[in-house]
């Protein structure tokens, strides 16, 4: 795969290729990060799609990016994060909608944990972080993301970043007892 650079000037160039290339590497890991958000999978495959679509129709206008995996998983947050509260609005599925948007990232750490014991130890503590310590976790240790693009991802400050996913690792240490 090209550089990131290289690839998002060829696509923004009007490039279909470049464009595919971009839809093929990452339509993948933001389905994975969009399911840990929101359970309703059309939902998601349709903010997906709306997504590259838009990319599509403003490649002209968009800026130069560092990362487009960052990119791409920011701009899907904050589409999903609208679709979950118009849904809201219309449904009422909820009353406080709290349990509409949840982060849900034991299930993926669980998998790696050799011994039954520590899994169900491990979500115990999991499920005690807050919603953005998860998203942290998640998106660090499951997607591989630097500091910097779950930064940008999360639209905070690089040293949050170091702070948020610091207090999270203390936390489980001091909560996981073999």
């Amino acid at each position: 795969m090209l550089a990131d650079a290289t690839l998002w000037r060829d696509f923004q160039s009007g490039d279909k290729k470049a464009f595919e290339a971009i839809f093929l590497h990452y339509h993948q890991d933001l389905f994975q990060y969009g399911s840990k958000m929101v359970r309703d999978q059309q939902m998601l495959e349709d903010c997906i799609q709306e997504l590259f679509l838009e990319l599509w129709q403003s490649r002209g206008r968009l800026s130069v990016v560092l990362s487009i995996k960052a990119y791409l998983f920011r701009a899907l947050k904050f589409k999903l994060v609208r679709a979950v509260k118009k849904q809201f609005r219309e449904t009422a599925l909820s009353e406080d909608g709290h349990e509409i948007l949840e982060f849900s990232y034991e299930t993926t750490l669980i998998a790696e944990q050799a011994e039954m014991a520590l899994k169900e130890k491990l979500l115990r503590v999991i499920k005690q972080l807050t919603p953005r310590q998860q998203e942290v976790i998640y998106l660090r240790y499951y997607n591989h993301m630097s500091y910097d693009e779950i930064s940008d991802v999360m639209e905070i400050s690089y040293q949050a970043v170091v702070n948020l996913i610091s207090k999270s690792i203390r936390f489980m240490r001091e909560n996981l007892t073999y």
